[in-house]
């Protein structure tokens, strides 16, 4: 150990391997609290988990479609999970994702590459729809619900909208259908204040949650 003489709030680290010599004298080393709060987001039934916030939730709506508005301005990301289900009579089902009001297909740029029973699709429309998901239907095992992930990047930024989807499903016994789709739309730079997820005939069941995400 270092001779020299140590006052009231010196401390040593020092000795051999891992030894740790605390020599303050009169005044013990202060205690540290750490706050588990959790902070609230921007509705009522808002809530934090890590760097995403829990802006909303919608469970099964009157109206078959999942519409998000009012959406805040202040993440980074926004990001929508959950579950969905066809109630039309389909093993698979589309669901467009429309922003800021704009239901307009030719609008927007779409592709996409899917797997389905072994099979590899690649797609391309330039010419315009805004098909985000696929979804199971009514005709699809019990409780194949699947899962649904959709992310809008710098959704406040200056730069041409559009996000990119995640999804996956039993559409029979011995099927599974994924993929993935990264849709734009042409011309809007707006931020994103209002997201609708819509199946063409407005029959949508389950549960999607809405978060803001920080980096």
């Amino acid at each position: 150990m270092r001779d020299r003489n140590l006052g009231e709030d010196d401390t040593y680290y020092g000795g051999d391997g891992d030894d740790f010599v605390d020599l303050q004298v009169n005044n013990p080393p202060a205690k540290h609290y750490y706050s588990t709060q959790v902070s609230s987001g921007s509705s009522s039934s808002s809530s934090s988990s890590g760097g995403r916030t829990l802006l909303d939730t919608i469970t099964d709506p009157a109206a078959k479609e999942f519409e998000f508005t009012g959406i805040s301005q202040a993440y980074d990301e926004l990001l929508i999970e959950g579950t969905l289900r066809s109630l039309s009579a389909v093993t698979v089902a589309d669901v467009s994702c429309y922003i800021n009001s704009d239901t307009t297909a030719v609008n927007y740029h779409r592709q996409n590459q899917i797997a389905n029973s072994g099979v590899h699709n690649v797609n391309d429309a330039s010419s315009g729809d805004a098909l985000s998901i696929q979804i199971a239907g009514a005709t699809s095992p019990s409780g194949s619900e699947g899962f649904y992930q959709i992310k809008f990047p710098h959704y406040t930024s200056a730069y041409l909208k559009g996000y990119r989807s995640e999804y996956g499903f039993l559409s029979t016994s011995t099927t599974i259908y994924s993929g993935h789709r990264t849709v734009f739309h042409k011309t809007t730079t707006a931020a994103i204040t209002t997201i609708l997820l819509q199946q063409a005939t407005s029959n949508m069941t389950g549960e999607l949650k809405l978060y803001g995400v920080t980096y």
